[in-house]
């Protein structure tokens, strides 16, 4: 992957923690407490909009960005603090995100979806209903978590190489204890 100059210095500048990525500001409240470092794909795409003389109307972006050293390993990462998922709003990010990125890196569809795997973290909904309610719930999302991939994002995979759905907690034991121990 070869970066043009003009976007050389955005990705280093847009380097933040976790938790500030997860960050719901309208609740002020992280969904994910880590202090590994990412990529805010946010920030990338104000400043890929300016330089871009795109003044008005930003383009929707996913929240973060994950490229390891060996650039084997490359995640977007959307953070949903809500109960509730639009898959519209998840929809226009994708497409503005590996847009931007394929303008940055000069990638090609065929490099995204052999190399770029998307995660969607999400809030998990805490039941106050009684003990036998609460169990039912559990395994259903685990069967869910087992047998495919929440709230239909696998219709991604015709986009990228890989799709995940995790909560907070599956998100520090599938990609935080394996991708960020290390940096």
């Amino acid at each position: 992957m070869r970066i043009k100059q003009k976007y050389e210095k955005i990705l280093d500048e847009c380097i933040e923690t976790i938790y500030n990525c997860s960050m719901d500001t309208s609740n002020n409240k992280a969904l994910v407490d880590d202090n590994s470092k990412i990529i805010n794909f946010d920030m990338v795409t104000k400043k890929y909009s300016t330089q871009n003389l795109i003044k008005n109307n930003y383009p929707q972006s996913i929240d973060s960005l994950y490229i390891n050293e060996n650039i084997d390993a490359i995640f977007f990462i959307e953070f949903k603090n809500k109960h509730k998922i639009e898959k519209v709003g998840i929809k226009n990010k994708i497409y503005s995100s590996v847009y931007i990125l394929m303008d940055i890196f000069n990638l090609t569809t065929d490099f995204v979806r052999d190399n770029i795997q998307f995660i969607l973290v999400y809030k998990q909904k805490e039941y106050k209903q009684d003990e036998a309610y609460k169990q039912i719930v559990l395994e259903t999302q685990n069967y869910a978590q087992e047998t495919g991939i929440r709230f239909n994002m696998n219709e991604y995979k015709s986009i990228f190489k890989n799709v995940y759905t995790y909560t907070s907690d599956e998100f520090k034991h599938n990609f935080i204890d394996k991708y960020c121990a290390t940096i």
